[in-house]
């Protein structure tokens, strides 16, 4: 439930940041960049960006909705049977 300070150098984590709102991205290796956001974080008490963060985590990505999607492609496959 934090904010997240990302850099691009983990797309992972900037696809993320984007997609939910839940924290900022700075350049890599620019202490001033990450200053700020650190500053902007703890000035403006931005506990939206980690509930945003959670929430998206708890509906998206949480293992045991990942679990089913994955659980879900096999029985399709499964269910088309093996090729003749």
């Amino acid at each position: 439930g934090k904010p997240i300070i990302a850099t691009n150098v983990i797309p992972g984590a900037v696809e993320i940041v984007k997609k939910c709102g839940c924290g900022l991205i700075v350049s890599p290796r620019n202490p001033r960049e990450l200053s700020r956001a650190l500053d902007f974080i703890l000035r403006e008490n931005a506990k939206f960006m980690g509930y945003r963060g959670r929430k998206y985590i708890e509906e998206k990505l949480d293992w045991k909705i990942i679990a089913k999607k994955i659980e879900m492609i096999y029985d399709e496959i499964l269910s088309k049977g093996s090729p003749s």
